[in-house]
């Protein structure tokens, strides 16, 4: 009989070299079985989903088997805890372990573990005792060792332990699992198990795993920025690449670096999840073109747009903007979009139809009914186009569907109907382009009747070099019909020209022909631009530069079959306290900072609309609140923080409660000061918005019009 010899709690833990040494406390035991478990974990960046993996070895009957657990929300030391802490947990109560782990963190904190628990699960360091970050975790792993026998065994990661590699596949194969998972969590810390299986033959859904290159990098897991969230696309040098080098290792670890996703047409989920798929797919595409290289995943997604943006789940996506957008309006068919909402049948049916219509050609845009809406501050009228619900819900299927691969290639001055840009961009590129240059001398102009004067075969040949390579062609001539569509007749409108204005599509389709008509080719001029849809900021250095700059516009418009309005405001100079009115702001200068209010028109817009909301029924009444705070978040750069300031503030929060009252709202519906501090929220979102779009803005300093280097007097022409 083989003697071992016991140890107390205290003598799982290892000297700082890692060398394995038990203490002896005089106590002969019979020997035990032993069992040795080869863990680790990765995750998916610092914070985020993750995976861990533990390959289980009886080293009396040779019996083996492989665990793994995911968990939704971890970092890179808590899955290398948790693989441990649920690999001893499988375990039989009468027998030993050996734990093999190539994490330091662990070892470390093993050798540290009773140190810790007798200090109250406290860090003593430099500045004071401090609680242990992981606490949770190791409390666990505490319990655990105390239970049984346990030796820990520091391997090096990578070098080629076999169990040690499978572990690290395992892990990494989990968190991709759990990345990929449309199932939410309910406690996103709390490990899931995923499979268990015996022998050496991997299950059917790992397999398919198998294509993707592993990369080390601090045993995490990289992925492209492309496809992580806005908060973690930080560029990160990997370290202890192990695939491979040399000629054609930039290309390899783009490929090593790309993780495997589902399919965007597989079965899984609900038509949201579909467009979660899809938008991922359709950002890596976009990154493909914009390098130049185009895998063949890539290629074949380009190649099934069509059949994307004909889909059932797509159409259903383009039927929840219709309802998210509030509107009410009907066609010509005389159908409300609360009709299809009342009726589920009409609309599957609905959608079925048009499904079918659309893959076999036969889908015809209808006619469209026009309205006349008043102008702010009742400077007339403005035409407005209704398309049927039909033709909502397929337009905004094929916005979904190009906007990911349309959006990337515009011009950096186009903020209009764009995602992720607004208003208050447009504000923050003005700020930030004023403190580049003086003087400044802001000019504003607007296009006239810019959506009823567009050409429409310049606009359909434009939508042609829009469309990458390798777009099916039915997916243009769809395009081609919603363009051609003829208008409602009208004094304004010509023979071959004209969009609807109020189509959800005519945003889309007036970004695209302005950016490669005018954004591009007015890139080399000397006055910077910011567009707004079709209301233009351009910035000169005195009113007659000024006066230059629009004479020039003039001449980019004409040709184009577009022109500006007969009325053009005169130019703001800044320097002297001129206020420049722009996207419903006053803008001007005080003292060095530039200050911002709110316009006349922007106040009767307000009033306009919360009449409009207070005349529907009442389950459009009880929305009237979230308009007043969807106002002012557009009205959050107007506000001023500071004592000095206090007046203006309740000056601006009652004129707000007086409108209320004007059109009838209830003054306990929203009370002064939720106004006000609904307000003071969105400043501070506006401040973050603001520093965001600075900071990348000032990347393309020199690339943005009018602020290039200015060439060199010493220059020689070569030639």
């Amino acid at each position: 009989m083989e003697v071992l010899v016991s140890w107390k709690s205290s003598t799982h833990m290892l000297p700082p070299k890692h060398t394995t040494v038990l203490r002896p406390t005089g106590t002969v035991l019979a020997a035990r079985p032993t069992v040795e478990l080869f863990t680790d974990g990765a995750c998916c960046w610092p914070h985020g989903p993750g995976g861990a993996a533990a390959v289980t070895i009886d080293t009396a009957t040779g019996h083996r088997w492989r665990e793994l657990w995911g968990v939704a929300e971890t970092t890179n030391n808590r899955a290398e805890l948790t693989a441990i802490i649920q690999g001893l947990r499988g375990l039989a109560k009468k027998c030993d372990a050996v734990v093999f782990t190539d994490s330091r963190y662990v070892i470390d904190g093993v050798y540290n573990l009773d140190t810790w628990a007798r200090d109250g699960w406290r860090r003593r360091g430099r500045r004071g005792a401090r609680y242990l970050a992981n606490q949770d975790l190791w409390r666990q792993l505490h319990r655990l060792i105390r239970r049984r026998r346990v030796e820990f065994k520091k391997v090096e990661a990578h070098s080629g332990v076999p169990d040690n590699e499978l572990a690290d596949r395992l892990a990494f194969k989990a968190a991709l699992l759990t990345k990929q998972s449309d199932t939410p969590a309910q406690n996103p810390t709390k490990p899931r198990k995923l499979c268990r299986y015996e022998g050496h033959d991997e299950p059917e859904f790992l397999r398919r795993l198998d294509q993707i290159e592993h990369v080390g990098i601090d045993d995490e897991l990289y992925v492209d920025p492309g496809y992580l969230p806005k908060d973690h696309r930080k560029e990160r040098r990997p370290v202890n690449v192990w695939y491979g080098s040399g000629r054609g290792a930039e290309k390899q670890l783009a490929h090593a670096c790309t993780p495997w996703y589902p399919p965007v047409e597989v079965h899984q989920g609900t038509h949201r999840h579909y467009l979660k798929r899809y938008m991922r797919a359709a950002r890596q595409a976009a990154w493909e073109l914009h390098s130049g290289t185009l895998s063949r995943e890539a290629r074949t997604f380009l190649s099934k747009l069509f059949e994307y943006a004909t889909s059932y789940r797509m159409l259903k996506c383009g039927w929840d903007l219709t309802v998210q957008s509030g509107s009410v309006a009907r066609g010509v068919d005389g159908l409300t979009p609360d009709e299809y909402a009342n009726d589920n049948s009409l609309l599957r049916s609905t959608l079925k139809r048009l499904k079918q219509d659309l893959r076999a050609g036969d889908h015809q845009p209808s006619r469209l009914r026009r309205v006349l809406l008043d102008k702010p501050g009742g400077r007339g009228k403005r035409p407005i186009d209704i398309p049927t619900v039909e033709d909502r819900i397929v337009e905004r299927a094929l916005v979904l569907t190009l906007a990911p691969l349309l959006e990337p290639t515009w011009h950096t001055c186009n903020i209009g109907f764009r995602t992720g840009h607004g208003p208050q961009d447009g504000l923050a590129m003005f700020e930030w382009v004023v403190s580049k240059r003086k003087p400044v001398v802001a000019q504003t102009v607007d296009i006239r009747k810019a959506f009823t004067s567009i050409p429409q075969d310049r606009l359909a040949h434009a939508i042609r070099k829009s469309l990458p390579a390798g777009v099916p062609e039915q997916l243009a001539k769809l395009m081609e019909k919603i363009i051609l569509r003829p208008l409602p007749s009208g004094e304004c409108i010509r023979k071959n020209r004209g969009i609807a204005q109020g189509s959800p599509l005519s945003p889309m389709l007036l970004n695209v022909f302005l950016n490669r008509h005018l954004d591009w080719t007015w890139d080399h001029q000397r006055w910077p631009m910011i567009r707004y849809a079709d209301d233009i900021l351009l910035l000169a250095d005195s009113p007659q530069d000024a006066c230059t700059a629009v004479t020039r516009l003039r001449t980019f418009l004409q040709p184009n079959g577009l022109n500006l309005r007969d009325e053009i405001p005169e130019p703001a100079n800044l320097d002297r306290g001129d206020a420049v009115e722009w996207l419903g702001f006053a803008i001007f200068k005080e003292h060095v900072r530039m200050r911002m209010t709110v316009t006349d028109a922007a106040w009767w817009k307000l009033e306009h609309h919360l009449r409009h909301a207070e005349q529907r029924d009442d389950a459009s009444r009880r929305h009237t609140s979230q308009s007043v705070s969807g106002w002012l978040e557009h009205a959050a750069p107007a506000f001023r923080s500071g004592k000095a300031t206090g007046s203006y503030r309740r000056d601006f929060v009652n004129r707000v409660s007086a409108i209320l009252a004007t059109v009838g709202m209830d003054a306990h519906r929203m009370p002064q000061r939720v106004i006000y501090h609904v307000w003071k929220a969105a400043h501070a979102r506006w401040q973050r918005r603001r520093r965001r779009t600075r900071s990348r803005i000032q990347k393309l300093s020199w690339g943005w019009p009018g602020l290039r280097p200015a060439p060199s007097k010493t220059a020689t022409a070569v030639g």
